[in-house]
């Protein structure tokens, strides 16, 4: 079960990576979801749902947008999604224009922060 602040890893067709804390096995707090294509959407959720304000960021980072409940809503400058990143506590400064390296595995896997090991989850 996943618990805490982590790193989940899905497997799905278009793959991506899940940056942030955990309950219950649902995303519930401030998150980062990193799309295998490279858009970014920072948000927070509550029992694994989206709620209030995020925001994303095109494949390229050359275009961001806010996030109301999970939903895209207007294009907005870069700096003010930097503002709504930085309230929300998340840095969304990307390691480089690189894409997310496809999972390996055909399992999605699971680390969390206070762990070393990586298991497949279902």
């Amino acid at each position: 079960m996943k618990h805490g602040v982590g790193t989940y890893y899905s497997s799905a067709a278009a793959g991506g990576v899940y940056e942030g804390q955990w309950e219950g096995d649902r995303k519930h707090g401030r998150g980062k979801f990193t799309f295998g294509d490279g858009r970014i959407r920072i948000q927070t959720y509550d029992a694994g749902a989206p709620v209030g304000q995020g925001v994303g960021w095109s494949w390229d980072g050359e275009a961001s947008f806010e996030l109301q409940d999970g939903r895209k809503g207007r294009i907005i400058p870069q700096d003010e999604a930097a503002q709504i990143a930085a309230r929300i506590g998340i840095d969304p400064r990307r390691k480089g224009k690189e894409r997310v390296a496809s999972v390996e595995s055909p399992l999605t896997q699971w680390m969390c922060a206070s762990q070393s090991n990586v298991s497949p989850t279902d």
